[in-house]
């Protein structure tokens, strides 16, 4: 989550490392994905969370497996557990991996790469919640192939800045963490031969200080 202040925040400590911890990657924490601000976090869970039990309501479905790809320490997968039998999550960090495994204990939460619980399983409903954003273009590429694949048949929900200050590091100085807002167009393209269904704005507390940055939710099928 975050405003102006944490994006030049993340700027600040990006320039100020050294040239020697700048070649290992970026090891995110939970205040790199959680305001410091506590009521606004409160705030934009239940609103993002208004939204996406909307948007899955709309759908009519109880799937029989849902992933989520980037959870985190598992704030969204709550909401996907009342649409699906069973949530898998998939996360880098093996601190939040166990944060989201404490939480949801009825979750499978897994490190990547991207695979089913089983050869006879497939997703019928992926989500990236504003992770793309945060990978170099061949890597978001690389997981959106995955998640398409393992998803054929089914629904994928993107959830990701559509525009804001591109910060984008080279990873051999500065770690892997950037940030890179890309437009609908981009993830339409991406996203083929899955079609762009719908778009929503995605909504944001009201003292978010550039409402414009706030992205979008893109909703796609897989009718091949």
């Amino acid at each position: 989550m975050k405003t102006v202040a944490h994006v030049r925040s993340i700027a600040r400590r990006l320039k100020g490392r050294s040239v020697q911890s700048d070649a290992v990657r970026h090891v995110w924490h939970i205040h790199d994905v959680v305001d410091e601000n506590l009521p606004a976090t409160i705030q934009r869970t239940y609103i993002e969370h208004k939204m996406l039990r909307s948007i899955l309501g709309e759908l009519e479905q109880h799937w029989k497996c849902a992933a989520d790809i980037g959870c985190g320490f598992g704030r969204n997968i709550p909401i996907l557990q009342e649409f699906a039998d069973k949530v898998v999550g998939f996360e880098r960090e093996p601190q939040f991996r166990t944060i989201a495994q404490s939480l949801h204990p009825d979750a499978v939460i897994r490190n990547y790469p991207l695979s089913p619980l089983d050869d006879s399983t497939r997703f019928s409903f992926s989500m990236c919640f504003t992770f793309l954003q945060h990978l170099f273009e061949p890597d978001a590429q690389n997981i959106l192939s995955a998640a398409k694949q393992f998803t054929e048949g089914g629904y994928m929900l993107l959830v990701e800045d559509t525009q804001g200050p591109v910060l984008s590091y080279d990873p051999l100085k500065r770690g892997d963490r950037i940030y890179i807002p890309r437009p609908v167009e981009t993830y339409q393209t991406w996203m083929m031969p899955f079609k762009l269904i719908k778009v929503w704005p995605r909504p944001i507390e009201a003292t978010f200080s550039c409402p414009g940055w706030a992205g979008a939710f893109m909703l796609f099928v897989d009718r091949s």
